[in-house]
């Protein structure tokens, strides 16, 4: 047992190193890098977004999504299979962090609303603040 294990690292070895496997090599072991099984791959892409207004430095909302793709793989397709995974995982993250940043908008005009955000305030174009009988938020 001993013995097939080693020539099998011996066979990887040298097939990873682009030389090509003795004969002698190749009876003693029955597996190639093509007889074995596809490996588990699995990919996951992790985006955020900070919302700040520039102006003032002043931290609004952040929002994340991550996107997770599994599959497999043979060792000759790894390379492809990563990157369909890649994208896959990516787009998965950018459409949860789409719903994130709604939620996101949709709290944060709630903690207007209700006066949670002490260091925010909500002007016009104007200038007017929230509240002030000038204030119009259609004003263009």
């Amino acid at each position: 047992m001993r013995s097939s294990i080693l020539s099998l690292l011996a066979a990887l070895v040298l097939l990873a190193a682009g030389c090509g496997v003795p004969e002698t090599v190749q009876r003693r072991s029955s597996l190639s890098a093509y007889m074995v099984k596809g490996d588990k791959n699995d990919t996951t892409s992790m985006v955020d977004a900070a919302v700040y207004h520039a102006p003032s430095r002043t931290f609004l909302f952040r929002a994340g999504g991550v996107g997770t793709a599994k599959g497999s793989s043979t060792w000759s397709r790894r390379e492809e299979a990563f990157r369909q995974q890649s994208r896959e995982s990516l787009a998965l993250a950018m459409t949860q962090l789409s719903a994130s940043i709604d939620q996101g908008v949709a709290t944060f005009k709630q903690d207007i609303l209700k006066g949670a955000r002490k260091d925010v305030q909500l002007i016009d174009k104007i200038g007017n603040p929230l509240g002030s009988p000038a204030y119009d938020p259609a004003r263009p």
